[in-house]
């Protein structure tokens, strides 16, 4: 993609070297002195003016959108041995113009010639005697008063034309190319700058070919041809600029200028309607200077964009260089011909020229920012896959991760409990042959007392992991409350523990779920408080969350290890200080809260004076 586009560019270059040095060539103006007189009646006639002071004008007139009719006096050196001249107006979008040449005395004829077409204006033969003449003429426009007349030779005028003629196939050369590359572009890969892009690219072209009148050498149309079209085209062009400006914005992510741009061209878009129906010259006006004041903007936001754009470190010097050359030129010529045309800056040459400038820089400028976007688009593309690729690498080692400390847990945990077991069941067997006043029995309870802690801690653990390995939310179903509450008896030291409130009822829960955290808080309460201080369990309706459910406590008087941090308790792997000197891995607490979160319910501690309470509910079936 590279070396094409390269190679593309060189023959950008090439068109746009000769289509500028064509273009500043201009064959000799017989004209030595021009001026300029306004008559705002508009119904002077030659006699009358004729001895009225006129101002002196440069090559190129503009005098914005008046509705006065302009005298201009154009003196030339005719030299000898020439038939006739040639009078040439360019642009051709003058509505009325009339030519007053000098007759037998030397004095104009007040009858004039009228030469109202487009054709009339880009050329007529006049017949002068040889040395200085005065001409005038008296033209008017609906559109802005912008033109150059020239007097030349008949031979200058040939070779004028074949200059203009060359001018436009170096146009049309750097529109077809880039046209080319921006519809295969578009081909590829669909998107709104691309066709907003080819878009502006065609008004462009329409509006130079119509402002010049070259489109009727290509179409039959007659309506093509007139002036009409070159004004509406000139509404469209600066329409289809802020078309894409509002792209451009939404791709370096301005909202607000983007909204501001939004609202203008709602705005600017009844102009096009409007030129139908109202008053054309106040709507060309409009259009004008409205148009050229927010393109002016837009260029200085460009000029901005481009100084961004080029910072990136991704693209290469030489890329930087000629990217921003090109665009920069663009920038820069349409910003000296906004100011031109909004009457900041006196008009000259360069002002008829920048629609043809305007039609090399632009695309060839735009062309590469299209392409070095979506270099871009293509390394975050990737970027995004290395990305993706990685994290889905990171998760799948994650898995195995828990996969293997699953199965690490469970083979360590299997490993444990049967010698456990074996040691259990070994001290069972020595005691009972034993006087219970014999020594070791104490020492044989020792050690079921310290088995009986080891299980309970593999018990935890191998509830966390569970829980931690397990997505599969809770299978709810209905349960007696009586056989929930019966699981108490397998806890030892159950004889400690106090029921009240109601037994009766049917609560809607996940019956495994529900007995882990019943039993994590009897065994807890049962741990931590003193020996033999009973253990209250109360069950009895909710009446706080407002729901039809049960609300469990669990109370137990403080102990020696002190009461809890009711914002730490339920912290994985917590034990305040005291409760360090009783077994435990500091993960009863934590798996009954986070069971009690997947149930849809929520465990809260809090203490009062002497005693510490745990509260949970589950929802009635």
């Amino acid at each position: 993609m590279i070396e094409p586009m390269r190679n593309l560019l060189k023959i950008c270059l090439l068109a746009l070297i000769f289509g500028v040095s064509v273009g500043a060539a201009l064959a000799k103006d017989l004209v030595v002195e021009r001026a300029l007189f306004e008559d705002e009646t508009a119904q002077l006639t030659w006699p009358q003016i004729n001895g009225l002071e006129f101002s002196p004008a440069n090559r190129v007139t503009y005098a914005g959108f008046s509705r006065s009719a302009f005298w201009f006096r154009l003196r030339a050196d005719v030299p000898p041995g020439q038939a006739s001249v040639a009078l040439m107006i360019s642009p051709t979008l003058l509505d009325r113009v009339t030519v007053f040449l000098p007759v037998g005395d030397l004095q104009p004829d007040a009858a004039g010639m009228r030469l109202d077409s487009r054709s009339a204006q880009a050329q007529t033969m006049l017949h002068l005697p040889p040395g200085l003449q005065t001409i005038y003429l008296r033209v008017e426009s609906t559109g802005a008063l912008l033109f150059r007349a020239q007097i030349m030779t008949a031979e200058d005028a040939v070779e004028q034309a074949f200059r203009n003629q060359l001018k436009l196939g170096a146009v049309l050369t750097v529109y077809a190319l880039l046209t080319l590359v921006i519809l295969t572009m578009l081909l590829l890969r669909y998107d709104h700058f691309r066709l907003l892009f080819l878009l502006h690219l065609g008004a462009c072209l329409l509006h130079y070919l119509t402002l010049f009148n070259f489109l009727g050498q290509f179409v039959p149309w007659a309506w093509a041809q007139g002036k009409e079209a070159a004004q509406l085209l000139g509404v469209v062009n600066f329409l289809t600029f802020g078309l894409l400006m509002q792209a451009v914005l939404r791709w370096f992510d301005m909202p607000r200028a983007q909204r501001w741009v939004q609202y203008g061209l709602a705005g600017f878009s009844l102009l096009i309607v409007l030129f139908f129906l109202a008053d054309r010259q106040l709507v060309l006006q409009v259009s004008s200077y409205v148009g050229s004041s927010a393109t002016l903007v837009c260029m200085v936001t460009l000029l901005f964009l481009l100084f961004k754009f080029l910072r990136q470190k991704s693209m290469s010097p030489l890329a930087q260089v000629v990217i921003g050359s090109v665009v920069g030129l663009f920038v820069l010529s349409g910003m000296r011909a906004m100011l031109q045309i909004t009457g900041l800056t006196s008009a000259n040459d360069f002002l008829l020229e920048s629609a043809a400038l305007r039609g090399i820089f632009f695309p060839a400028g735009l062309i590469g920012f299209v392409w070095l976007r979506d270099q871009a688009k293509d390394r975050k593309l990737v970027e995004v896959e290395i990305d993706k690729a990685v994290s889905d690498e990171l998760a799948k080692a994650q898995v195995q991760r828990l996969d293997n400390q699953s199965q690490f847990m469970a083979m360590l945990m299997h490993e444990l409990k049967t010698p456990l077991y074996t040691i259990e069941i070994a001290a069972t067997s020595l005691g009972r042959g034993m006087d219970p006043q014999h020594s070791d029995i104490t020492r044989l309870k020792n050690i079921n007392r310290s088995v009986d802690d080891l299980n309970f801690i593999i018990e935890r653990c191998v509830q966390a992991d569970q829980l931690e390995q397990s997505d599969v939310p809770p299978a709810k179903a209905a349960v007696h409350l009586k056989t929930l509450l019966s699981e108490i008896v397998q806890i030892q030291g159950h004889e400690r523990v106090t029921l009240s409130g109601t037994a009766e009822a049917m609560v809607f829960t996940d019956y495994p779920y529900a007995r882990i955290i019943l039993i994590n808080l009897i065994t807890n309460a049962l741990k931590y408080s003193p020996p033999d201080s009973p253990v209250q369990l109360d069950v009895r309706p909710d009446g706080v969350s407002g729901k039809r459910a049960l609300n469990f406590r669990v109370s137990n008087t403080v102990g020696a290890a002190g009461k809890p941090d009711p914002l730490k308790v339920f912290t994985r792997y917590y034990r305040a200080e005291g409760a360090k000197k009783v077994v435990g891995a500091g993960l009863g607490l934590w798996l009954a809260s986070s069971i009690a979160i997947k149930l849809g319910s929520q465990l809260r501690c809090n203490t009062d004076d002497a005693r510490v309470h745990f509260d949970f509910s589950l929802e009635l079936s």
